[in-house]
């Protein structure tokens, strides 16, 4: 009667509660894989120059990623990130 009634439903919540937990630990390792592949993914960047220099006409290194830079008629360009000064900023 009401007895295995009970017995059969506190089972079941029983099992519910289990397959849950499951379900739970589950998605956690999921997100916590897409979380340690998206840090992964991410590009690294090097910190910036520390300020700006006296005449960039004479700077042969980018200050944004540190790379050799070239002179073009008015401009100073980086071949790598693409940074650029040109006379007005001089």
């Amino acid at each position: 009667g009401f007895e295995s009634h009970r017995r059969l439903f506190s089972a079941f919540c029983s099992s519910m509660r289990i397959i849950a937990n499951v379900m739970i630990a589950k998605v956690s390792r999921r997100e916590a894989k897409l979380a340690a592949t998206a840090r992964q993914q991410q590009p690294r960047y090097t910190e910036r120059a520390p300020g700006p220099l006296a005449n960039y006409t004479l700077s042969a290194i980018c200050p944004a990623c540190e790379s050799k830079t070239f002179k073009l008629a008015c401009k100073v360009r980086c071949a790598k990130c693409g940074f650029m000064w040109d006379c007005s900023e001089l």
